[in-house]
């Protein structure tokens, strides 16, 4: 058996994104460990040299809900690309369990962390745990965390049709995104995970952006 691998979900639909993926994954080149890039956009040549597997997910699936971003005081409502993101990082996990990876380590494409926290990351990944960092006060960002990979496989796509439905899991607060989801999904099933990481999430694509 393998062991550890990294995951990078993305939606390159524009040149400045697959510059920051770029950029991205050839940071993470530098942890010795293998990538899987996976994304809802073909992946051009210079992307696919980098990483050792990619994933093209044709689907890019919307559900029938709304997300509120707020940032400096500005506020904007915009369709929930949560369930889609999902989706996507589902069908990553399952390609790095048929490659016999044990433990995942997942980024988002646009996430900018600095050679300390990536280390930092990384390491605690080693112990085999639940590595997270919190989304608002009940929530797990779902840019960044790491985990065993047959612990993600075993309780999120089984409760993604919720999601796709827009049906409320048992006990999750009122207007509820996907990191929401995804934290009452693993309450649920009783997962046991250590508190959050310490530490703040920079992103490279300027917040505008997100909508698209």
């Amino acid at each position: 058996m393998k062991s550890s691998c990294i995951l990078v979900s993305s939606h390159l639909n524009s040149l400045e994104k697959e510059e920051i993926a770029l950029k991205t994954l050839t940071s993470l080149k530098e942890s010795g460990l293998p990538i899987i890039l996976v994304g809802n956009f073909p992946i051009n040549t210079s992307l696919q040299e980098i990483a050792d597997y990619t994933l093209h997910v044709k689907e890019n699936p919307k559900v029938n809900r709304f997300m509120v971003i707020q940032n400096g005081g500005k506020r904007k409502t915009l369709p929930d690309h949560g369930f889609a993101h999902l989706h996507q990082i589902s069908k990553g996990f399952y390609l790095c369990e048929a490659l016999d990876y044990t433990y995942v380590y997942h980024f988002n494409y646009d996430v900018n962390i600095d050679k300390e926290n990536l280390t930092k990351f990384l390491y605690k990944g080693l112990s085999n745990d639940f590595t997270w960092f919190s989304w608002g006060d009940d929530g797990i960002n779902l840019t960044l965390f790491s985990l065993p990979t047959k612990e993600f496989l075993n309780n999120i796509p089984p409760l993604l049709s919720f999601y796709r439905k827009n049906i409320d899991l048992p006990g999750i607060t009122p207007d509820w995104y996907a990191e929401r989801f995804i934290k009452r999904a693993f309450e649920i099933n009783d997962v046991k995970f250590p508190p959050p990481f310490d530490g703040n999430i920079v992103y490279s694509l300027d917040w505008n952006s997100w909508e698209n």
